[in-house]
């Protein structure tokens, strides 16, 4: 990803357009973007118009949290998302569903998150176990 100049007017505009469109293919108002971002609803707005360009660290959240194609949007592409950017129809397969949810719900990644964490204390439990018993029987061995 290469923009030519920080100042360059027409990356700003180009980058604006693209990060207003992110915006609104998630639903989101500037409020709710600025959140999820880090940054100030009247930033986006300036984003958004072409009179700034995000901070670096803007690129980061989107490519991560939202799976945007970053050339495209600094290329200004229509195509802003990866695979997962549609809402998936009743004949999807499970993969596209739960990748669908798992990029857009927050209650949804944390609820996955407490479950992995449950799953892998588990583990860990039942390690400890074989552990102590394989100590314990070569103490009495």
């Amino acid at each position: 990803m290469k923009i030519k100049s920080s100042g360059s007017e027409k990356s700003k505009v180009v980058i604006g357009n693209g990060i207003k469109n992110i915006r609104e293919k998630l639903e989101l108002n500037q409020e709710a973007l600025a959140y999820a971002l880090n940054l100030s609803r009247s930033l986006i707005s300036y984003i958004e118009s072409g009179k700034h360009l995000p901070p670096p660290e803007t690129f980061v959240v989107l490519r991560t949290k939202y799976d945007v194609d970053l050339n495209a949007l600094v290329e200004g592409k229509k195509k802003l998302f990866s695979n997962y950017d549609r809402v998936p129809d009743e004949g999807a397969d499970n993969d596209d569903v739960f990748f669908y949810y798992f990029k857009n719900s927050e209650i949804f990644r944390y609820q996955m998150l407490q479950t992995m964490k449950k799953f892998m204390l588990m583990e860990k439990e039942i390690v400890l176990k074989e552990i102590s018993m394989k100590s314990t029987r070569s103490m009495v061995e």
